[in-house]
């Protein structure tokens, strides 16, 4: 009777064990594909390789990008593909070297061929895995060639838009110096003195508005105005146009910035 319960018994855990192993079997398979899933749907280029850099497996994105199915690439060194310039090869190995022996390697960014030879600006990951218990180097690139090229389109018209400032203000600034001039020319057929000192007030306001946008021309910077230069400057010129006898200029100006909205009502204010 004993012996029939542990039978009875045995059979029950085997049956129980076997169920269990099953199911573990069942679920390795589903992350496996799940797994399997989102390395073929990625955007990014995926490369896992020895620590030679001999392929092991390369998702679909690769396949394309090379021109080449992926039973081709397997076993094949990364360095024969001759995605990386010449100049880059050393490199690559060196950093194979470092990921092999534990070492991080923070991302990079450098550049990779296609088959026809074209650069793409590349942002490469890698993590260092154990693959049937082996070490392997998993490389995720993101290809980063659109993001720079609109990137260099965006600096390019900031640039252009720069130049296009500065060219606004330069014009200005001669169309400001030429109303001075004229009213510089028209104050001298003037006999009444009040009248030749509002012209000569009007005079240095246009003077004082052109010198803010020479500045702004010359200058680095399109948003701000060094005040301290600008007032000293601006000082000299209204000190020179009235030449007052015994009177000697001094200055004790703190270095301030202002954006050119804050800087002209100072220089009108005069």
């Amino acid at each position: 009777m004993c012996r029939v319960l542990m039978f009875f018994f045995v059979n029950i855990v085997v049956v129980f064990l076997a169920e269990e192993i099953d199911k573990r079997e069942s679920q390795i398979v589903e992350s496996e594909e799940r797994y399997r899933l989102l390395f073929e749907l990625s955007p990014q280029y995926i490369i896992i390789s020895n620590l030679d850099g001999e392929i092991y497996d390369v998702n679909e994105h690769v396949s394309k990008f090379i021109g080449l199915e992926k039973d081709k690439l397997r076993g094949k060194s990364i360095f024969d593909l001759k995605l990386l310039p010449p100049e880059k090869i050393d490199e690559a190995k060196e950093l194979l070297r470092i990921i092999g022996e534990g070492g991080k390697v923070q991302a990079y960014e450098t550049k990779i061929l296609d088959p026809m030879g074209n650069e793409h600006h590349v942002k490469i990951y890698n993590k260092l895995l154990n693959i049937n218990g082996k070490d392997m180097i998993i490389f995720v690139i993101q290809d980063l060639t659109d993001i720079k090229k609109a990137q260099r389109k965006l600096e390019k018209a900031l640039e252009e838009k720069e130049l296009l400032l500065k060219e606004i203000h330069h014009r200005v600034k001669n169309n400001l110096m030429i109303i001075s001039s004229l009213l510089s020319l028209q104050a001298r057929y003037l006999k009444d003195k009040e009248a030749f000192e509002i012209f000569k007030e009007s005079e240095n306001r246009a003077k004082s508005m052109a010198l803010i946008h020479e500045r702004l021309y010359r200058s680095s910077n399109l948003k701000e105005i060094d005040m301290k230069d600008y007032l000293q400057t601006l000082a000299r010129g209204i000190f020179t146009s009235y030449s007052p006898p015994g009177v000697k200029l001094n200055f004790d100006i703190d270095k301030i910035k202002m954006d050119i909205e804050q800087a002209i009502p100072v220089g009108l204010s005069e």
